[in-house]
């Protein structure tokens, strides 16, 4: 059973590891991707300080399930592998993702490959659940080349409110982030933790206006924050009225 942290406490906790923790869980990731035969590259100015989040999240809830939207190469991944193994966390995940030949960058060729590689080598398999598909729909055209795969990923895992932790980060686009939004919370379990982390909160407009929108429709139902330094991120719990229907 998950301590009944609320958003505060988890904003302390973060902010306390990114002044003392951050190299030891930087470091820790990149281990993880070397002994897998991969060397990853962690800009300062965001992915160090939202994968350090996340890390940071996960060893202190102990979620026993967490659903993730946006694999690419698995970093967040990490970061939660590197958190149950330290933390002795017996977590799982499901992860979507439509796995595109490559992103809008086109450097990485075939991303989830290397996710899946990382976490096969690492002996992680069994903990990590790769859904091919898109979460909802098909919107972000201008970041992917887009795949004949599987619609509502995350519409079917909804219908089963079991998650502790819902990560979103992966359709950047209004439609994409509102609805994952709006569909994933609901696949969250009213006696678990609760919440919902949302990536690129600063650097994106459309994943910010989608946020605000979805603010307004349970605003007093929820508890949010956000850190717009960076990229930035957005922190979300779900009050147990959330959940009353």
């Amino acid at each position: 059973m998950q301590p009944n942290y609320n958003i505060q406490d988890i904003c302390s906790v973060i902010k306390a590891d990114w002044k003392v923790n951050r190299n030891n869980t930087i470091n820790s990731i990149k281990k993880i991707y070397k002994d897998s035969g991969q060397d990853i590259f962690l800009d300062k100015d965001d992915q160090e300080y939202y994968l350090s989040a996340i890390y940071s999240i996960v060893k202190t809830i102990r979620p026993e399930q967490v659903i993730q939207t946006g694999t690419f190469i698995g970093g967040t991944l990490v970061s939660m592998i590197a958190a149950f193994k330290e933390n002795n966390i017996d977590g799982f995940i499901d992860t979507i993702d439509p796995e595109p030949p490559f992103y809008g960058d086109g450097i990485v060729k075939n991303p989830v490959n290397v996710a899946k590689m990382v976490v096969q080598r690492n002996s992680f398999s069994e903990r990590i659940n790769f859904l091919k598909g898109y979460s909802v729909k098909a919107w972000d055209k201008d970041r992917i080349e887009l795949t004949n795969v599987p619609e509502g990923v995350l519409i079917r895992l909804a219908k089963n409110q079991y998650a502790d932790f819902l990560i979103i980060d992966g359709d950047h686009t209004y439609e994409g982030t509102f609805w994952d939004l709006e569909i994933g919370s609901r696949a969250l379990k009213p006696s678990g933790a609760r919440f919902i982390f949302v990536h690129d909160y600063a650097s994106i407009p459309d994943v910010r206006n989608a946020i605000k929108t979805w603010k307004k429709i349970h605003k007093d139902k929820i508890l949010f924050r956000a850190n717009n330094e960076r990229n930035g991120f957005a922190l979300i719990q779900c009050l147990p009225e959330f959940f009353v229907k």
